[in-house]
């Protein structure tokens, strides 16, 4: 997944994000849903496109260097009008672009699930200024909320 954001402000978007009073946002991350074999058979959630790199709740940190928009640094591109941010934990500003994920990819949408993830502002990196879709540094997954996800 690779946000566009407009160079001339990263921060603003098309939809720029609401945050409450404390700096914090609900947005909404696509996991998909895989069991892990070992010792003991389980569940667990992974990032599409991540190669089996499960998650946990609690923070999850990005893999991102810093939330400067960086070409060398971060594998960020230089687009005419606009940057393409690749690194990052990419979400979504609201729970209907989410669930257009399945379309748009044409997934089985048994193997995905939709979850709500907290997001402070000062770990954003960028908005985009095509969609509904941010990237941050790190966000926060509630215990209730994971659980729920893999119990779907």
């Amino acid at each position: 997944m690779c946000l566009y954001a407009d160079k001339e402000n990263p921060l603003k978007g098309k939809r720029p994000i609401r945050f409450d009073k404390k700096g914090y946002a609900t947005c909404w991350k696509v996991y998909e849903k895989k069991i892990k074999y070992g010792r003991e058979i389980t569940n667990s959630l992974c990032p599409p496109y991540q190669g089996g790199l499960s998650i946990k709740n609690g923070w999850i940190v990005s893999n991102r260097k810093s939330k400067k928009i960086d070409v060398e640094i971060n594998e960020d591109r230089n687009g005419f009008s606009d940057f393409h941010i690749c690194l990052g934990i990419h979400v979504y500003t609201t729970d209907i672009s989410a669930e257009d994920f399945f379309g748009y990819h044409s997934v089985k949408r048994e193997r995905y699930v939709v979850v709500p993830v907290r997001c402070h502002k000062s770990q954003l990196v960028a908005v985009s200024n095509m969609s509904s879709e941010a990237v941050f540094m790190k966000v926060f997954l509630k215990k209730a909320d994971y659980d729920k996800a893999l119990s779907k």
